[in-house]
């Protein structure tokens, strides 16, 4: 949450609701187009959903609502205002981790590199038709996560310095895999356990192979 997370089309295509709210969604795709990116309302994750009548807001989403206007800029909390389509003066520093991923600000790629990027028509999401060009665009940030799928962490595995690994109990078929992870460059650091799976942090041992890659 709050950080640019990239994947591949195909992983696009599996979200049960996109874009996943909250972050920036990034796309891998070289055929993909704008208009395939579109998203049914249906399948519309609920932060992008607008047939809430404004009556039905709570206080608070009714002053961030485009549509409302009776809320002085002044009494507005930095959040708010950075929000607000009225307010572009908030400092970067001072927003939320989730307004920093949203905001076109973070982007340090010159503008006319940035033409290689296709803006989808759904809100805070992107299409690259390379990894390395999405991870440069993400170079103001300073977490980036890969969401797959099995192509793109393969290629995105030998710059990562961090893999949250959640383990599902149960055998399961399939014919997509995680790479093998090779205990020669990667540890467990961390495990933490719950009643059907488990998170396992590995932490990257062989840095200076990641500086020479």
């Amino acid at each position: 949450m709050g950080w640019p997370c990239i994947m591949g089309r195909k992983t696009w295509e599996s979200l049960p609701k996109k874009p996943l709210p909250g972050r920036l969604n990034i796309i891998i795709s070289k055929t993909m187009t704008i208009a395939d990116s579109s998203v049914p309302k249906d399948e519309l994750c609920p932060q992008e959903s607008s047939s809430v009548p404004q009556g039905e807001f709570c206080p608070r989403e009714r002053s961030l609502s485009p549509r409302t206007i009776s809320v002085p800029k002044d009494k507005l909390c930095p959040q708010e205002q950075a929000l607000s389509p009225r307010t572009s003066s908030v400092p970067k520093n001072k927003l939320c981790p989730q307004e920093q991923a949203l905001s076109p600000k973070a982007s340090s790629v010159p503008k006319e590199q940035a033409l290689s990027t296709r803006t989808s028509s759904v809100p805070n999401v992107k299409i690259f038709p390379s990894l390395s060009s999405a991870i440069e665009y993400c170079a103001g940030y300073e977490k980036i996560f890969i969401c797959g799928g099995e192509s793109i962490y393969r290629q995105a595995l030998p710059l990562a310095d961090k893999i949250e690994l959640t383990l599902i109990y149960g055998q399961y078929d399939g014919d997509t895999f995680f790479p093998e992870i090779d205990a020669a460059c990667w540890t467990p650091s961390e495990t933490v356990n719950f009643d059907k799976f488990s998170i396992i942090t590995y932490t990257r041992t062989d840095k200076l192979s990641k500086e020479q890659a």
